[in-house]
């Protein structure tokens, strides 16, 4: 009998199970706002003085009794908050990275993730379809030009950025995998107001530093530099890497900035450094990178961030194929213990013995 025509066999599937899986997936949305709420109204604030009643703090937050007790319900429920035996709020270990001004502290991400990202993810679809960011379609204008013409938002992302930043400092986790000399010559482009540089400087006394970033970024770097002790080991520089690289670096850091942009763009930053460096200098970008293979990971979910705003985050081989082509060799990745971050270190052909070094500062005008 031919098998023309015959049905493929029926899968038999525990829809129970994973429908309950799905479904706890799909309301990942409810509770990134539910945290977005608390972050807003400082419940992680108010209860870090101790557990409170949800009525006690709603009368202090000015919220509704019921809805708070509704609110704090649903984020206990997610590990953000606990209840006491009393029946009162408290805070979890998690919820304590809601608080303000803490190492780590994700409040003003989270409020962040309320408003514009909300809005933003609401055009995912529109991205898929058309490789525009989301946050294009949903806000008419590029993410970084929203945050130049919105004060209090820029405020408030570049809080995050430096907030985490400095987490990830304080863990040392970064830093231990930037194997320096200690002499170099250090320029970090896109590096804020100057906390990771800052921290380099501190570890490493015989170093000197350039700060580049947008001028209203590095307004108060050097209030950040003079609390380090590094102020007068440290050049800051207001303006775009793209309109100009400082040239003779030994050490050019990228934290968290070539992810910002599409490989295009990418490249000729790249290699704009490239040019710029001193013969066997090194690039260092820390980044998340994307495993090649096709195993579950964080990175490959943050990605979607990215495909909201712009840019992408990276493969290893698409990292290599990258600093290949604007002329680094040995190219390394390394893991970090923050599992979040990656440094990927590409390295300039050319000589770096003391002739060499005296040969480029004699080109350069200076002295090795």
């Amino acid at each position: 009998m031919s098998d023309t025509g015959r049905r493929p066999p029926t899968q038999t599937i525990n829809s129970g199970i994973y429908g309950a899986q799905l479904a706890t997936l799909l309301n990942g949305g409810a509770v990134a706002q539910a945290l977005s709420v608390a972050a807003e109204l400082g419940i992680a604030d108010a209860l870090a003085g101790g557990p409170m009643t949800a009525v006690d703090l709603a009368e202090q937050l000015g919220t509704d009794p019921d809805a708070t007790t509704r609110l704090l319900r649903a984020l206990t429920s997610s590990g953000v908050f606990q209840e006491t035996p009393e029946g009162e709020a408290a805070l979890a270990p998690v919820g304590q990275v809601l608080r303000s001004g803490v190492d780590g502290s994700l409040r003003d991400y989270a409020i962040f993730v309320g408003r514009e990202w909300h809005r933003a993810w609401g055009e995912l679809l529109g991205a898929v379809r058309s490789g525009t960011p989301a946050f294009e379609l949903a806000f008419g204008t590029s993410f970084y030009d929203y945050l130049a013409s919105n004060p209090e938002s820029d405020a408030r992302w570049s809080r995050y950025l430096e907030q985490s930043t400095d987490a990830m400092i304080f863990h040392d986790a970064v830093l231990d995998e930037l194997d320096l000399r200690g002499d170099e010559r250090i320029v970090d482009l896109g590096g804020g107001k100057g906390a990771m540089l800052a921290a380099l400087l501190v570890r490493h006394p015989g170093a000197t530093g350039v700060l580049v970033d947008l001028p209203f970024v590095v307004s108060d770097a050097h209030d950040v530099l003079d609390q380090q002790g590094v102020a007068d080991r440290c050049e800051v520089i207001g303006g775009s890497f793209f309109d100009g690289v400082p040239p003779g670096g030994d050490v050019y850091l990228l934290a968290r900035v070539v992810s910002n942009w599409e490989d295009d763009a990418a490249l000729a930053l790249l290699t704009d450094i490239r040019s710029a460096i001193a013969p066997g200098g090194r690039v260092f970008a820390v980044e998340g990178v994307v495993p090649d293979d096709g195993r579950p990971h964080f990175t490959k979910i943050a990605d979607l961030g990215n495909l909201m705003i712009g840019g992408r985050l990276r493969t290893g081989s698409a990292w290599r194929a990258l600093l290949g082509g604007a002329g680094f060799e040995e190219v390394e990745i390394r893991t970090t213990k923050s599992v979040v971050f990656s440094v990927v270190e590409g390295r300039a052909p050319g000589d770096r013995s003391a002739a060499g070094l005296a040969a480029t500062a004699r080109d350069m005008g200076g002295t090795p």
